[in-house]
């Protein structure tokens, strides 16, 4: 199954050249693919077995005469199945659909221990992420502090130890010699971090903010983004091991750090009932950490520890979610808490909250989001950009001055969030009418390549619309699909006449 997590260490290599590197690998761009080989491999299994009855029936073997020939049918089904559009509709599912399907697959297939799986939603996501860029900062700006006084003992001080030497501290070394200084932590054995910056860094008061930007950067690298998602979801357990009082381990992690399970050991005392007893103290605990559901099985037997999650009352914020475009927390909005500022960058706080004036401003700075990308490029820990947010929310036609502002700043239509939607994907589903601006600015745009190869990726776009009105179970979903096919329809037939 996708992020099957059963030997963290299985996961994790030197580099080849100089040995010292630690390389966390992740599945988060290859999930399915992985799927698609386990299902042929299945195929092949079973072709197998009817050529064996054939042949020792004595019958004539069917259509499947030879095996190579099987194998071509399977590879033919790969490609299919791997088709563009079937996997965007295929995307198309709810957090409560994925968390049934994903609880099943875990309890199912790893029965061996007592297993915890949990979903979180809302802002509970954003505590997360907040919580492992907090304990970046923290252990990056005090070198002396041990790891273990901040987050306690676990396996994400590995994590966060490959994180800080080998991607924070190489942008940070543009504030003089990397050889100014050399610290070393204090943890015990295993703990210690080698936190190496200039002096030149340390001599500045604001330091703190420094490093919180550059930390800010990282998080726009793909590879970064997902080793602080894995960093999250090891404090997380770390933070059942604590609760529990028990070892607890993380098995499987999909969707970022929406969807987790974790084995844990049971105590002398449960080994002859084979159960976990949790107190009320620890039962409140799992409620306060901000599982949406969260279930334990052992025996065979499945107990509720925090009901959910619950279906949303509006469809269109289930489409939303169902696209990967979540809005930055309440307490961004609203300013009463700048915790959270590191995953949310300005421009896409801007953007949701509709602040025209201020949005006006964080675009008139260039160069902000880093890797020479300007600030309307710049994405939040989903990979959504501002554009993402603003075709939510946008009213139609040019009048919307929010996506008008993002488009005259050559917003990328067509920047892919982490999963894999485009904001021309997000207004076909979400917004219909905001659709012709989009489409209008992506015909007009020089850098996005030639007229033809435009309507080619008009054309796919309206083959994911066709595979959603066909797959996807939402009365919402199949309806928007339905009107932005009609949308792109006539575009297409306006572009074929010009």
């Amino acid at each position: 199954q996708c992020h099957l997590w059963k030997n963290f260490a299985g996961f994790t290599d030197r580099d080849e050249k100089g040995g010292k590197d630690l390389v966390v690998h992740t599945f988060c761009r290859v999930c399915h693919q992985r799927q698609v080989l386990s299902r042929d491999k299945r195929r092949m299994e079973r072709a197998k077995k009817r050529k064996a009855v054939d042949m020792t029936g004595g019958k004539k073997a069917g259509k499947d005469k030879d095996l190579e020939e099987v194998a071509e049918k399977i590879n033919l089904m790969r490609q299919n199945t791997m088709d563009r559009a079937w996997i965007k509709s295929f995307a198309l599912e709810s957090t409560l659909s994925k968390y049934n399907k994903f609880s099943k697959t875990i309890f199912e297939n790893m029965g061996d221990k007592p297993i915890i799986c949990g979903v979180f939603s809302g802002s509970a996501e954003d505590i997360i992420m907040m919580r492992a860029t907090d304990v970046i900062l923290d252990l990056q700006i005090n070198p002396h502090k041990s790891p273990q006084l901040v987050g306690g003992e676990g396996r994400w001080i590995q994590v966060v130890t490959e994180i800080m030497e080998n991607d924070l501290e190489p942008v940070l070394a543009q504030y003089g010699d990397m050889g100014g200084s050399r610290e070393q932590g204090s943890g015990g054995a295993g703990g210690g971090l080698q936190r190496q910056t200039s002096l030149e860094l340390w001599g500045k008061s604001n330091k703190t903010e420094i490093v919180k930007r550059r930390i800010q950067e990282l998080m726009q690298d793909d590879d970064v983004r997902y080793k602080i998602v894995l960093l999250g979801s090891l404090l997380v357990e770390s933070r059942l091991q604590s609760l529990l009082e028990r070892e607890v381990r993380l098995e499987a992690m999909y969707e970022g750090c929406i969807l987790m399970a974790f084995t844990c050991d049971l105590k002398p005392g449960e080994k002859e009932a084979n159960y976990m007893q949790l107190s009320p103290d620890q039962m409140f605990g799992l409620r306060k950490m901000g599982w949406s559901g969260l279930q334990y099985k052992c025996s065979g037997k499945v107990l509720p520890l925090v009901d959910g999650p619950k279906p949303h009352q509006d469809a269109l914020v289930e489409i939303v979610e169902m696209v990967g475009v979540k809005a930055p927390p309440r307490q961004l909005i609203e300013k009463t808490y700048d915790g959270l500022d590191s995953l949310y960058p300005s421009s896409i706080i801007q953007a949701a909250c509709r602040d025209v004036s201020g949005l006006v401003e964080t675009l008139g700075k260039p160069n902000s989001a880093g890797a020479g990308e300007g600030p309307a490029e710049a994405i939040d820990w989903q990979g959504c950009s501002a554009l993402h947010h603003a075709v939510v929310r946008a009213s139609q036609g040019q009048e919307d001055q929010v996506l008008g502002t993002l488009l005259y700043h050559k917003a990328d239509c067509m920047k892919q969030n982490r999963r894999g939607f485009t904001p021309l994907e997000v207004a076909a589903l979400t917004n219909p009418q905001a659709l012709p601006v989009l489409v209008g600015h992506y015909f007009g745009s020089k850098a996005a390549g030639s007229k033809e190869d435009k309507s080619k990726v008009l054309r796919k776009l309206q083959k994911t619309l066709e595979s959603s009105v066909q797959h996807v179970k939402h009365d919402l979903v199949k309806h928007n699909a339905s009107l932005s096919i009609t949308v792109i329809r006539d575009l297409l037939l306006g572009q074929q006449q010009q």
